[in-house]
């Protein structure tokens, strides 16, 4: 007859520890002794002595205990590839035996006999953890020939966790590497939109820092309207970006002193769709954000653009971008006048509630306006 548990014995000393206890004290035992150990346990001394002269041929190593509680203080002094356990022991039982173990202990097989011939207790056995259950009278090579499967289906079984888990592990990084580089692309982005943005307002000194002004503004009434911290990042970065598209404006239109021709004022009204043509880079990660730039000059009211979007239709990060830019173009030099100061903007935003901006929105930029 072949090596009993070579199968068993080639998983264990090829299995990381991973899970700390069991299987790595087998795989240790079974090198240093080349023999999987059993733990026959049965209230009557023959039938273990029996099993562990039968086991022993078989190139087993077995010891034997005769009671559920000296089975445990064996477990707890040592570990067993398989417990082989009859389920009459008195107050404490082969299931009591079986519980404890899985406890704390998935590694060890374990295989319960008895002269029952209720089906049903097998059926319990197997659902609190059992890997086979033997009914007596049993063959003595049936036995060896069960415990021999149970250690390698339960040695195979964690060769497959394992695998499972080196599997996950490397999915893991992988993705982690993915979302690394994704997030060096879209800060790699939004370094070189800001730099476009500052080098629209150095060419204009009446909206240099406007974007600034205009993204700490945002936060302030993003704030002070309870957002969490994840929106009001959000609102931040929109705040940044909301006039990126200027950049495809054409220079005699953006710094015209007078009063700009229909033609003109179509030709302005295009930023907010070139700012989402520029920001696509970001749409997939950010499609809040470039929301937030192509809806800034809705109007709540209906009457903005470029979509007419009205009310609650318009994104929030917008309606409160409106407000800020709104507070800061008032507050600022333009070429077709100075900067005026905070009390207007207060009444002049006040009077647009409820038309152009959010009523909620302007109540809090007038809780807080005197700040900015």
């Amino acid at each position: 007859m072949a090596p009993v548990g070579m199968a068993a014995i080639d998983a264990l000393a090829t299995t990381e520890p991973w899970f700390a206890t069991g299987i790595l004290d087998a795989a240790s035992r079974v090198i240093e002794s080349g023999k999987p150990r059993i733990l026959a346990v049965d209230n009557d001394p023959v039938i273990v002595e029996v099993v562990k002269h039968a086991l022993s041929q078989e190139s087993f190593e077995v010891q034997c205990e005769t009671s559920g509680r000296s089975a445990l203080d064996a477990l707890a002094r040592d570990s067993y590839d398989c417990v082989l356990c009859d389920l009459r022991l008195g107050a404490l039982s082969g299931l009591d035996v079986l519980r404890e173990i899985r406890k704390n202990d998935q590694s060890t097989s374990v295989v319960l006999f008895s002269g029952l011939r209720d089906q049903q207790v097998a059926v319990e056995a197997m659902k609190e953890g059992a890997d086979d259950f033997v009914s007596k009278p049993f063959r003595l090579d049936q036995l060896r020939e069960r415990v021999e499967t149970a250690i390698a289906r339960r040695a195979n079984f964690y060769s497959l966790l394992e695998s499972e888990r080196r599997l996950t592990e490397a999915v893991r990084s992988a993705n982690e590497a993915c979302l690394a580089r994704e997030r060096d692309l879209h800060a790699l982005a939004i370094r070189s939109i800001r730099s476009l943005v500052l080098s629209l307002e150095a060419k204009d000194q009446y909206t240099k820092d406007h974007s600034i002004k205009v993204a700490l503004a945002s936060v302030r009434i993003a704030k002070a309207l309870g957002m969490n911290d994840d929106q009001v990042r959000l609102i931040r970065l929109a705040g940044l970006l909301h006039d990126v598209g200027k950049i495809g404006v054409r220079e005699a239109v953006l710094h015209k002193a007078g009063k700009l021709t229909e033609e003109e004022q179509e030709h302005m009204r295009q930023h907010p769709l070139i700012g989402v043509r520029i920001l696509i880079p970001l749409a997939q990660r950010f499609p809040d954000l470039v929301a937030a730039v192509r809806h800034e000059h809705e109007r709540w009211d209906g009457l903005g653009y470029p979509d007419g979007l009205r009310g609650e239709q318009i994104p929030l990060a917008s309606r409160i971008i409106a407000v800020a830019d709104c507070h800061d173009a008032i507050t600022s030099n333009r070429p077709y006048r100075a900067a005026q100061g905070t009390d207007v903007s207060m009444r002049e935003i006040s009077a647009g509630s409820g038309t152009q901006f959010d009523p909620r929105v302007v109540n809090a930029y007038l809780s807080i306006a005197t700040e900015l």
